[in-house]
């Protein structure tokens, strides 16, 4: 995984996902070199990238509006094989390219007559299906669980696979989205305690999926909803390269209307994947701890992720995406070539089920690293929780709040009329304790006389004492825990009997 510092050198991932951000960013053809920056000012880079490279790029996602693109780099790309995005702040598609699949006009025929044939409702019901299922089984992570939602969404799976019409699909699939969402609302957003008088109020929840400043989610309000916008941004461009690949259409959709600049095919195919989207933000919600500075609220209360962590969120993800969402595609496109007229063939290429070996394992998506509990600074390690500098506060922070709940808890147990200290039979076994300490004492004091000077124990046996653990202490002498501890703190005196023992144990241990 590269550094998410925008200062580090431009490195593709393992996979061939290369993150680009920063007023600086651009990408041109120099001398048959793709010539790529990144960053802005003192802090940019630059990195050079020949066709023939060992680091082979797949995937080139740029993050902003600031740079520029040029024609011959999109051409340079094409021509490996890899695919652009380009998204804005709010995590919307500016622009994107994709590698075309098998030119067939016989499927996309078919596909322009889905609406009429009815494919479209097969179509409707496998991906809405899907999408149920998906959301069915995300609920049941969600704590504490909502029984009615999952009931609704189990009646909705039933009339979807039931349903002679398209509309019946799409209003059974809206009522389930409602309880579905609703079950959402009460999810946290944790935050660094250092910024909790920074966050406002409606940030500490996942809240109502639709914004109030539009009629959809897409103008998100809070720090949830922001992630989840530009998750399935990243899940849409995945949609529409898929589509491409396999020689569909991605503007001509089955069941989301016709409209100018949108792919309705891929906004189809992204329902399928939706849960996994939804079910990696319940994850990242539940084990990551957020800093304000990853969140920038324009004027009109607008939210949108800063650069650092769209560029986490896109490494971590991207590629689990892709291989979520290749069967889903490839599915689609048989349906679809099952209504031709004339014979079609659908190409497994995305997952490459017709071989072998597929072109590329499916991978799972990964941990993002989290910002630190208290400060809020971004760690650089996923398994970290605290940076640092904030360990050595935490731990003492946290022993000082273990004692005081022990102190509270033991004060409570003592007030107690069931405490079983005070029990009989704890109170019999205190005396037949008492008694045989007793018996000791005073069986060694008329053998070898009562010691009034205590100079002994002051210089040799007190500082050894000092060097035990109070267990060590309790084997050696017998004696109660409460009682060594205060031995080794200085307020009781342990009996001379005993002395000989510490010192010898010392002289063998030495």
């Amino acid at each position: 995984m590269q550094s998410h510092d925008s200062s580090a050198p431009l490195v593709p991932s393992p996979t061939g996902l290369l993150f680009v951000s920063g007023y600086a960013a651009s990408l041109f053809v120099n001398r048959g070199h793709l010539v790529v920056r990144s960053g802005s000012g003192l802090r940019a880079v630059e990195t050079r990238f020949s066709r023939g490279s060992r680091q082979r790029i797949r995937r080139v996602v740029v993050f902003g509006k600031g740079g520029y693109a040029t024609w011959e780099a999109l051409a340079w790309l094409h021509g490996v094989g890899a695919s652009f995005l380009c998204l804005s702040r709010p995590g919307e598609i500016l622009a994107l390219s994709g590698h075309s699949g098998p030119d067939q006009p016989a499927l996309r025929r078919a596909q322009a007559s889905a609406t009429e044939d009815g494919t479209s409702l097969d179509i409707a019901r496998y991906l809405i299906g899907a999408k149920l299922q998906g959301q069915a089984s995300v609920l049941g992570e969600i704590q504490p669980a909502d029984p009615r939602a999952a009931a609704v969404i189990e009646r909705a799976t039933a009339r979807v696979q039931q349903a002679e019409r398209l509309r019946e699909v799409l209003a059974a699939e809206a009522k389930a989205a409602s309880a579905y969402w609703k079950a959402w609302e009460a999810v946290e957003v944790r935050f660094a305690r250092a910024d909790k008088s920074r966050i406002p109020n409606h940030w500490l929840t996942v809240g109502e999926r639709h914004s109030p400043l539009s009629a959809s989610p897409r103008l998100a309000v809070t720090a949830a909803g922001a992630i989840f916008n530009f998750l399935y941004a990243l899940a849409e461009f995945e949609c529409r390269v898929a589509l491409l690949a396999i020689g569909l259409d991605p503007g001509m959709g089955w069941f989301h209307r016709d409209a100018p600049s949108r792919d309705s095919a891929a906004l189809d195919l992204i329902e399928a994947i939706r849960p996994e989207v939804d079910r990696y933000v319940l994850r990242l919600l539940g084990s990551r701890t957020f800093a304000r500075k990853e969140f920038l609220e324009r004027p009109n209360g607008q939210v949108r992720i800063a650069t650092k962590l769209a560029s986490l969120l896109t490494r971590s993800s991207l590629d689990a995406w892709e291989g979520v969402i290749a069967p889903a595609a490839e599915d689609v496109a048989r349906l679809v070539a099952a209504s031709a007229k004339s014979p079609v063939h659908a190409r497994t290429r995305l997952t490459q089920a017709d071989r072998r070996r597929g072109r590329l394992p499916a991978q799972n998506a990964r941990h993002v690293p989290s910002a630190c509990r208290l400060c809020g600074e971004i760690l650089e390690r996923a398994d970290r929780l605290y940076c640092g500098a904030c360990i050595p506060p935490m731990k003492q922070e946290k022993a000082e709040k273990l004692a005081a709940s022990g102190k509270e808890t033991l004060d409570r147990m003592r007030r107690s009329p069931s405490d079983p200290a005070h029990s009989a039979e704890a109170r019999a076994k205190r005396s037949l304790t008492a008694r045989k300490n007793a018996t000791a004492q005073r069986d060694w004091d008329r053998t070898h006389g009562k010691v009034l000077d205590h100079r002994i124990y002051e210089g040799e046996v007190l500082p050894i004492i000092a060097t035990m653990t109070v267990p060590a202490l309790m084997n050696l002498t017998g004696l109660s825990q409460s009682f060594c501890w205060r031995v080794r703190a200085g307020s009781k005196r342990l009996h001379p009997r005993f002395w000989q023992r510490i010192l010898v144990e010392h002289q063998h241990l030495g």
